[in-house]
């Protein structure tokens, strides 16, 4: 492979570094990323609840709007879950 192209934008949660705790301990975030090739699914409950939580988990508007884009996009699909390629 010599190149990754995204049909969406991708954004970077390295420095949400409380986000990343956060979905940690509702998914197991980090076993996932380890364990399974740096794929994720991420219930929509759960990335309602971290909106729900912004202000504590300091998220910033663009993290905010990102993850509402990508709620709205897999429940167009049809999907239960957003799916997150991790590297």
């Amino acid at each position: 492979m010599t190149r990754v192209k995204y049909a969406d934008p991708a954004f970077n949660l390295y420095d949400d570094t409380a986000l990343v705790a956060f979905l940690d301990d509702e998914t197991m975030f980090s076993y996932e990323v380890a364990t399974h090739g740096g794929r994720v699914e991420v219930p929509f409950g759960v990335l309602r609840k971290a909106l729900r939580k912004a202000a504590d988990l300091h998220l910033t508007q663009t993290t905010i709007t990102r993850l509402r884009l990508d709620i709205a996009a897999s429940k167009a699909r049809g999907e239960d879950c957003v799916l997150y390629d991790c590297f």
